[in-house]
């Protein structure tokens, strides 16, 4: 063999230099070595294909699909309720900060139902089957302290929270009740501070108190009264809260006149409170007399009145903005006329009462309107007799129904100018005794006329006033007004001698002001009569301005 031939088979070639591998010639060795890397290569994709679908797994979708919502906390509000609130998300794919909003209308509902100190969530949760869970914070009522009380009892403020409590989950318009019924007693103060309870979510209501004893005194004056009785009237009164027990104002006034033989009256009253929720009972009662003189003395005309009147009244609405308060009662009143000695009047008056008194404020001033309506009940109870004929008017007794109504409106006009337009209205059945009667005249009524220029069973007033601010920097309680009043009126079956029907307009000026020394109050309104002719003529001639007076002072 030539040294060019192949010496040992095909692995070799002799004269290269080197071994050469060729196709389809390969060692063990090298064929275990490329192996290896195949193995390789394979895992290293595999490896990499478990990551990718790992990192898949382990990150949240960025939208769901949301089939619908649970959720949890709720007591104040139905789910039913809420889930009609979120119903706009369902059915949708949201994110993270749709569900936030779906939350968030969730609170605004609690907030809009007065629970201003709700909160809703989307709490850590594994969402199944596209149901996600809501929870919600309602602001539980933890703990009522109350701090600050002298005159008033723990119990008595503590207990006024009531509602709040029988809620358990604190509401703005329970809690804003409490405080308003709270404030309305005399010399009571009382504010709220939240604090965070223990629990969470709870929050505990801290009452702070400013209390003063509630005893006071009365005197006022006015010459509203009868020229022919007493047209000066002095008056003197007490005012005793938590008498008796706790929140129960007493109040008692006595009014004699410039001639006390002629006039003398007393008035009492008692309301105390029924539970915690606002309703009173309230007492009253008056007893008085008076004798015409002047003109009419030589006819020895005396009269004797006796009156009292209980009543239950419980504010369905009590809000800064508004309240309406229901008034149902039982009342009473005698009258009795004597002329020369003699009883030629004896009206025994025994009827039944509802009311509803309504009052709202807003941004331009405040509106109120009440309604009153009163039925006789016939001889019951010791009153008159049906068809009585010792009675002030022919053909009156006590079967008869009378409705009342009055309404007003302050209105601002701007610069601390106020327009106020008010009324007042009677009608009825049939024919009234005087003393249910309607009186038109007077400073309450028609000014440039005395009171009860005229008497009428049913009639309206009305009054248009506008107030401005006098003397703002040194009084800024004074206020100049200038006023127009009208009223008509007729009798139900008037007698021969009577005027069936009748009107009476006055127009004039006014000023009033408050002192800060004992609360004092002063006004001055100077009334003339546009027609008709005042019956006498007024106190300085047929036309002349009847000048009205008043003074009260809260010692």
């Amino acid at each position: 063999m030539t040294p060019s031939q192949r010496l040992s088979g095909p692995h070799c070639r002799i004269g290269t230099g080197f071994c050469q591998l060729e196709p389809g010639h390969q060692t063990a060795r090298t064929v275990r070595t490329r192996w290896k890397r195949l193995v390789l290569i394979v895992i290293l994709l595999a490896l990499s294909f478990d990551a990718t679908w790992g990192v898949r797994d382990a990150q949240p979708s960025s939208t769901l699909l949301v089939k619908g919502f649970s959720f949890s906390g709720n007591t104040a509000v139905s789910s039913e309720d809420l889930e009609v609130v979120t119903q706009p998300y369902v059915g949708r794919s949201l994110d993270l900060s749709g569900l936030e909003a779906a939350a968030e209308q969730v609170a605004a509902y609690y907030r809009r139902k007065g629970y201003t100190l709700a909160n809703a969530y989307i709490p850590q949760q594994d969402i199944k089957f596209g149901v996600v869970t809501i929870a919600i914070l309602e602001g539980r009522l933890g703990d009522i302290s109350v701090t600050g009380h002298r005159h008033y009892s723990l119990d008595f403020i503590r207990g006024s929270f009531a509602e709040a409590m029988e809620e358990g989950v604190i509401r703005n318009v329970a809690l804003e009740r409490a405080l308003l019924l709270l404030n309305d007693y005399p010399d009571l103060k009382v504010s709220a501070v939240l604090e965070p309870g223990r629990s969470t979510g709870s929050t505990n209501i801290v009452a702070q108190v400013e209390d003063r004893r509630p005893i006071h005194a009365t005197l006022d004056y006015n010459n509203f009264g009868f020229n022919n009785i007493s047209r000066n009237r002095f008056g003197a009164g007490v005012e005793v809260g938590n008498a008796l027990f706790d929140g129960a104002v007493f109040n008692f006034n006595g009014i004699i006149g410039d001639h006390p033989d002629r006039l003398q009256f007393l008035i009492g009253g008692y309301a105390l409170p029924l539970g915690v929720h606002g309703t009173k009972l309230v007492l009253g009662g008056s007893a008085g007399r008076f004798d015409v003189g002047a003109e009419l003395a030589a006819l020895q005309i005396r009269g004797r009145i006796k009156t009292y009147d209980i009543s239950v009244t419980h504010p369905f609405i009590k809000t800064r903005f508004q309240s309406l308060l229901v008034d149902i009662g039982f009342s009473s009143k005698d009258n009795r006329l004597f002329v020369l000695g003699d009883l030629v009047g004896n009206d025994q008056v025994r009827m039944a009462k509802v009311g509803v008194n309504y009052d709202r404020l807003d941004l331009s001033g405040r509106s109120y309107v009440s309604f009153y309506g009163f039925q006789g009940l016939g001889e019951v109870l010791g009153a008159m007799d049906n068809h009585a004929a010792l009675t002030t008017r022919q053909g009156a007794d006590n079967r008869f129904t009378k409705g009342a109504v009055a309404a007003g409106r302050i209105q601002s006009l701007g610069h601390d100018v106020l327009l106020i337009v008010k009324g007042t209205g009677q009608i009825t059945t049939g024919p009234l005794v005087v003393i249910e009667q309607m009186l038109l005249g007077g400073p309450d009524s028609v000014r440039g006329y005395q009171l009860g220029e005229r008497f009428v069973d049913e009639g309206y007033t009305a009054t248009a006033e506008t107030r401005i601010p006098l003397l703002p920097s040194l009084l800024p309680a004074t206020q100049g007004a200038i006023f127009i009043d009208h009223a008509a009126g007729r009798l139900r079956n008037p007698q021969p001698g009577e005027q069936a029907s009748s009107s009476l307009t006055g127009a004039g000026v006014g000023i009033q002001t408050e002192l800060p020394y004992y609360l004092l109050h002063l006004r001055c309104d100077v009334g003339f009569p546009l027609g008709p002719k005042p019956n006498g003529g007024t106190v300085a001639g047929d036309r002349s301005p009847i000048f009205y007076l008043q003074a009260t002072a809260r010692f």
